[in-house]
């Protein structure tokens, strides 16, 4: 599958992708929508558009359910860790899309997948039950209770690019192949072993071959798991010497930097994705860290401010201010 089919044509202008809307409410139908994606706001051309359908439709969190909210957010961090109440206002006040993934983007399959998006909020508001939603969770292998409107969309993602594609009305079928894909690997998933899948010869999915630079970058992430830091950080840049715009190598490579104290060189590799992508989260959390090591706190803080603008209620980005903040604290009273 072309990974850029359906989102930008030979002119650089915005094209549109379809998407699918499950109401909650049964009485209302199926509808399948359009949008458009302009260039650089893949992701968030989407998820901006139904925060605005889930405030218009549940309206905002009353000061009881954001009480709540806070409380369980606090209950979820580590003991002891102090939060900022601005900090938590904000957190709590703006409205989340929740993405769940059907259809995992593997790379047997083109990094292409199947995501529904709903309310993260949902079940605080007291949103109603979406019975068809669940039931196409269901039948994708993740039975779950949706609540509030539903969303279907397909995307490409193989963590150097993302892009939007159509995913139609027509295909909001329990026999429709990519849902019998998604409940075959769901149902695969839920049966892992510790010693790993339990795939049989002849039941396991086929890999495509892939580009030498992948492959590097995957030997790479493997050490890193092994805890293999320098081979790591030898095989990402070996693909970066095969394919310098691989984003996802240089990325990782921070990371593995990071791990070896290395935080000058990850802050590098940083500064080099966020040139190319100014909200990647994993950079700007990764530069951070590097940022902190080098005592730069307040620009630490600055990337950290940035990760919560893109995700408000990233936890390690809250963490860290928190715990920048206690320091500060008791330098200040020292």
């Amino acid at each position: 599958m072309n990974s850029c089919q359906n989102c930008v044509d030979g002119t650089g202008m915005a094209s549109k992708f379809k998407y699918v809307w499950i109401p909650a409410a049964v009485g209302e139908p199926v509808e399948e929508l359009e949008l458009e994606q302009p260039p650089g706001q893949e992701v968030e051309c989407l998820l901006a558009k139904l925060k605005v359908h889930f405030q218009e439709r549940y309206g905002s969190k009353s000061k009881e359910q954001m009480l709540l909210q806070k409380q369980e957010l606090l209950k979820n961090l580590p003991e002891g860790t102090h939060l900022d109440d601005h900090l938590l206002q904000a957190v709590t006040s703006q409205g989340l899309v929740e993405n769940i993934a059907l259809l995992n983007n593997a790379r047997d399959l083109g990094y292409v997948g199947v995501n529904m998006y709903v309310d993260d909020d949902g079940s605080i508001k007291d949103a109603p039950v979406n019975a068809r939603a669940s039931e196409l969770a269901a039948c994708c292998g993740k039975p779950m209770q949706v609540r509030g409107d539903a969303f279907i969309g397909r995307i490409f993602d193989n963590e150097d690019e993302f892009r939007r594609l159509d995913f139609a009305i027509s295909e909001m079928s329990s026999t429709a192949g990519w849902v019998k894909e998604a409940a075959r690997r769901n149902g695969e998933a839920a049966k892992r072993a510790p010693g790993g899948l339990l795939y049989t010869d002849e039941r396991r999915p086929r890999q495509t071959e892939a580009p030498p630079a992948v492959a590097a970058k995957d030997r790479g992430n493997a050490a890193f798991k092994a805890g293999d830091y320098c081979k790591a950080v030898e095989l990402y840049t070996e693909a970066l010497s095969l394919d310098g715009s691989l984003l996802a190598a240089r990325n990782n490579r921070a990371m593995a930097y990071l791990s070896l104290g290395r935080a000058a060189e990850a802050e590098a590799d940083c500064d080099a994705v966020l040139t190319q992508e100014p909200r990647n989260v994993k950079a700007l959390l990764r530069r951070a860290s590097a940022r902190e090591a080098r005592g730069d706190a307040e620009r630490a803080a600055d990337d950290l401010r940035a990760v919560l603008a893109a995700e408000p209620g990233n936890r390690q980005a809250l963490e860290q201010l928190a715990r920048a903040g206690s320091r500060g604290g008791a330098q200040d009273g020292s």
